[in-house]
This record gives structure tokens, C-alpha cells and sequence, in this order.
């Protein structure tokens, strides 16, 4: 063998014995046994336990939820130290530390707080009714809208109502209402809305609603006018013929009586007392302003607001003052007297046609069933007796639309009461070219029901109908208003609790 071959063969052989060496050496080094243990406990909050918190442990182990006991166990866990720390909604998180070890389990208790929930901000409100960009709503409607809350708190709401005019002073139709309706009366004609709802929980927290918009009836062409006094006292109301658009024109601590249409223009005049007197005032139908008309006021025997009447034209008004009959243009100007009355009486109740430029003109004397009905006619300068004195009382004289006729009540039974009660008052018709000794008076009062008052009649715009009152004759607060043909049939009631109609 050579020398290097030699040389290799004593190499390899310490080669491997280093390799036995390695070996030996390892083996006398030993790896120490991992030990486990168990951890388990109970958490409690004001002495009670708690079901479904989440327990966690650093260093990690599993996951675990307390049981409906508030218990929880881990077993299997490596013996160390650790920190447990508990987790859930309404719960105040809570850490603390514990031992695990091999002898034994380890028992700990987690006291804890309960802590109320994040509250949270209201739903946003919803709008119902109307609905958005609806036309032709009524006056008088409700409002609906809904709410809710994600914790489940009671909400109060706010509502806002303005039109494109009022948006910088948005009216607050209400505050702190617990309901989801809210009714709003009154509103304008021919007029978009917007309307919002604020909706607020018990901590203050809000959300606003969407702005929805609505549009208003169109202005209705207002041809009935009457007195009610439904609302506490006696105002001035109208209305296109429909139980649905009716309009009280008149809010004032005032009474305001006796309505007369303009001929022409969306306006009303009535009378009522300023200072103890009676004047004329004239205000628009849809939101007006009333103006006084007058300043020497109406008065005569038994005038109570009742004597005046507009012109034809409507441009001028005349009215009664005592035995003098007034003539004064529409904006208050241009008082003239245009006759008088005769001897010893007063004008009263009157009416203006344009059929010769004529008036029908009731005169009374001191007592109230002393009354004669005239026509004058002022080219002619003269009065001319068409209806003379009768025993009962006599009222409401108006032309029918041609001037032909004229309307007017009578107390048929005759009664003279001082105090002006009636007790059969009804309606009558007579030409205009008739002469008192020759008059025939048409009943048109055949069909009212006994122990009644038909009053206050005027023909209908087409002079096919007559608009009245009736009311019981012992209880003249119970009238309503009234339409008939003009021989008294289609008797039709038009509005209870009303009087003082008026139709043009």
C-alpha cells in the first residue's frame, strides 16, 4: 500500500470517529416535557353572572363564551402565567392574571362592569302623505310621516312647513309631538309647500327628514257667501258651491254680518261695529285685509248692518243713514246723498240692478213690522210705492237679473211682535210694473215646513233659482241656507248653521 493511500484510510477513520463522538455527546443533552393545565372561572357584574362574554388569554390560547351560568373552562392549556381579559356588548372590558399549573385547576373570578350601549343617531324620518309633488291638495289636510330608531328610543319630532317665500323663516307647525300625523288648516290657495320632520331622541340626537313638496287647490271662483258663527263668533264665510272649498274670509273679535258679493272682482263687503256704530268695510276673499269703507256710519230704525248694497258695477256702494240713502264710490271716496225717504221713515234693506239704473228700497218706521217697499229710479228723481204697509213684517227686497221681478218676505201670520219675531215668513214674487192695489203676490214658500221662517231671498246669478235662509220661527240661531226653484219645488239644503246668503 502507498504512502497515500495510508494517509486517506487514517482520515476517514477519524472522520468517523468524530462523528461517533457528535452522536454520544447529543444524546446526554435532553429536551424538558411540555406540562398542561386547566383554567376555568365565572364573571360576574353587581354579584350576577354574565352569559355570552368573550374570554381571551395573552399568551393565546382558544377563544371561549361564558355559559348562561357566566362559567368558562380551558383545558388542555400550557402551565404559565397569564392575563385573561373579558369582551362583550354592554360590558366594561376587564383584564386580570392567573397561574396555570400542573396540580391543580385554576380557578379565578372576573368581577366586571355593566356599561350602557353607544346611543345611536334616530332613523332617518320618513314622509308619507302627501306625497312629494302632489297638486291639487286640499286646504285642510294631515300630514303623515313615520320614525323609528336603531336602539329602540321614544322619539319626538318637529315639523316645518314654508313656501319658496318663507324659506329663511320656516314656520314650525310643531314641537316635541310623540304622534306621526299632524293636521294643518288654513292654507293659501294655488301655493307649493315644502314641509320637513325632525325627529329627536330622549339624549338629544337628531336626523332630519327629505324636504317634500305639495301644491294647493287652485284659487276657486267663490260665488256663495253666508254668517256663521260656528267658530265663537260671527264671521264671514265662502264658497264655490262645494262642501269642500269653503273659506272663512273673515278672523276678527268683531261680528262681522251681512256679506255682499262684488259683481265682478274676488272681493266682499260687509258691515260690523266700530265704536258702536255700523260701517262698511270691503275685503278680498282669499286672504285679505278688511277696509273701512265708511266713515259716516249706517243707522236708522232697526238698521243693524242690514241697509246697503253695491252698485251694478260694483265701482260704488249706496247704504241708508236714517232717512238719507248714501251713495260713496268703492275705495271710500265721493259720499253723496242720492234721496231720502219719506216722512217719518227710514231706509233699510235695498237692492241696486243695472236694468235702469234702479233701486228697490224697503222703508220702516219706529216699529219693526211698519215697512213699505219703493223703487226709485234716479234719472227720474222719484219713489214709487210697490209694496205697500201690511200688518206683518216685511223684509229683503232684491231685484230678479232682468229687473223684472222682485223678491221679498212677508210674515204671513201677521204677527206684530215688537221684538221682530216671526212666525210664517215667506217668500214672495211681484212684477215690478205692478201697482200696489193690483199686486199679485206668488207664494214660492208652498213647500216650507211648518212652524219655519223663510228669509233673506235672492235670485241665483242665472235667475233660475232662489238662495234663502229657513230657521225655526222659536229658534232663529238653528238657520241654514237654502236653494228652490222659483215656483218653491227642489227645496236643497246648501250649508247648516248659516245665514245671511248671499249668491252672485
Amino acid at each position: 500500500m502507498s504512502l497515500i493511500s495510508l494517509v486517506r484510510s487514517f482520515i476517514l477513520l477519524l472522520s468517523i470517529s468524530s462523528l461517533f463522538s457528535g452522536l454520544t455527546a447529543c444524546t446526554e443533552d435532553t429536551i424538558p416535557p411540555i406540562t398542561l393545565g386547566t383554567l376555568q372561572g365565572i364573571v360576574v357584574a353587581h354579584e350576577l353572572p354574565l352569559a355570552d362574554v368573550n374570554i381571551t388569554t395573552q399568551p393565546a390560547t382558544n377563544q371561549v363564551q361564558t355559559d348562561s351560568a357566566g362559567r368558562f373552562v380551558l383545558t388542555g392549556i400550557p402551565a404559565d402565567t397569564y392575563t385573561i381579559t373579558v369582551r362583550g356588548e354592554g360590558v366594561r372590558t376587564t383584564s386580570l392574571t392567573a397561574l396555570v399549573s400542573t396540580d391543580s385547576a385554576t380557578e379565578v373570578m372576573i368581577h366586571t362592569e355593566l356599561t350602557e350601549p353607544e346611543n345611536r343617531v334616530p332613523n332617518t324620518p320618513t314622509l308619507v302623505s302627501p306625497q312629494n309633488e302632489v297638486t291639487n291638495v286640499p286646504r285642510t289636510l294631515t300630514l303623515i310621516w313615520q320614525g323609528t330608531d336603531p336602539d329602540e328610543d321614544s322619539l319626538h319630532y318637529e315639523v316645518r312647513l314654508f313656501t319658496s317665500q318663507t324659506v329663511l323663516r320656516q314656520t314650525i307647525l310643531a314641537q316635541a309631538i310623540a304622534d306621526t300625523t299632524l293636521v294643518v288648516q288654513d292654507l293659501q290657495f294655488n301655493t307649493t309647500y315644502f314641509w320637513q320632520v325632525i325627529a329627536t331622541d330622549p339624549d338629544g340626537l337628531s336626523s332630519q327628514s327629505e324636504v317634500a313638496s305639495f301644491t294647493t287647490l287652485p284659487v276657486p271662483n267663490l260665488r256663495f257667501a253666508w254668517v256663521s258663527d260656528t267658530s265663537g263668533n260671527a264671521e264671514i264665510y265662502a264658497s264655490d258651491g262645494s262642501d269642500t272649498t269653503i273659506v272663512q274670509v273673515t278672523h276678527r273679535a268683531a261680528r262681522d254680518v251681512q256679506p255682499r258679493l262684488h259683481p265682478r272682482l274676488p272681493q266682499v263687503a260687509f258691515t260690523s261695529e266700530v265704536q258702536g256704530e255700523t260701517q262698511v268695510f270691503v275685503t278680498s276673499l282669499i286672504e285679505g285685509i278688511p277696509t273701512q269703507i265708511t266713515q259716516v256710519p249706517m243707522a236708522g230704525f232697526h238698521n243693524i248692518g242690514t241697509g246697503y248694497t253695491w252698485s251694478p258695477d260694483g265701482g260704488q256702494l249706496a247704504y241708508a243713514h236714517y232717512q238719507e240713502l248714501y251713495r260713496i264710490s268703492a275705495n271710500g271716496s265721493g259720499l253723496t246723498v242720492v234721496t231720502q225717504a219719506p216722512t217719518n221713515r227710514h231706509f233699510r234693506e235695498m237692492d241696486w240692478t243695472a236694468v235702469g239704473n234702479q233701486f228697490v228700497l224697503q222703508t220702516i218706521g219706529t216699529r219693526i213690522y211698519d215697512a213699505e217697499i219703493y223703487l226709485y229710479s234716479p234719472q227720474e228723481d222719484s219713489l214709487r210705492l210697490l209694496v205697500a204697509n201690511h200688518p206683518g213684517q216685511l223684509h229683503s227686497p232684491s231685484f230678479s237679473i232682468d229687473g223684472q221681478e222682485v223678491l221679498f218676505t212677508y210674515d204671513a201670520s201677521e204677527f206684530q211682535s215688537v221684538e221682530g219675531r216671526q212666525l210664517d215668513s215667506r217668500i214672495y214674487r211681484v212684477p215690478t210694473s205692478a201697482s200696489p192695489d193690483s199686486i199679485q203676490w206668488i207664494d214660492v214658500s208652498t213647500n216650507k215646513p211648518a212652524g219655519t221662517n223663510d228669509l233673506r231671498p235672492r235670485y241665483s246669478p242665472d235667475g233660475a233659482q232662489i238662495i234663502f235662509e229657513n230657521a225655526p220661527n222659536d229658534d232663529p240661531s238653528a238657520s241654514s241656507i237654502w236653494i228652490m226653484d222659483l215656483n218653491g219645488d227642489n227645496r236643497q239644503l246648501l250649508y247648516q248653521y248659516a245665514t245671511m246668503p248671499y249668491w252672485r
